[in-house]
């Protein structure tokens, strides 16, 4: 929940990490949906837009109209 995100974001922070690849865990059922997401994407040849593919995952996940509607498009141009 938020106090562990807020313990991971702290703990970033402190330890001086300054990546942009920091991947906040999800908790096991979540983390397994991404996966398949991320393994759709590639295997069906949908563009990630320049993003990551674990982002855009999410995003779909969490029913982004903005991610979804800009890779149907692009990808509707092939």
């Amino acid at each position: 929940g938020i106090p562990e995100l807020l313990e991971n974001v702290i703990s970033i922070y402190e330890s001086g990490n300054n990546s942009h690849n920091v991947k906040v865990p999800y908790g096991r059922v979540l983390e397994k949906s991404i996966g398949f997401m991320c393994r759709d994407l590639l295997s069906n040849g949908f563009s990630t837009l320049g993003m990551p593919k674990r982002y855009v995952g999410i995003k779909l996940l969490e029913g982004d109209k903005e991610v979804e509607n800009a890779i149907r498009e692009h990808d509707k141009g092939k």
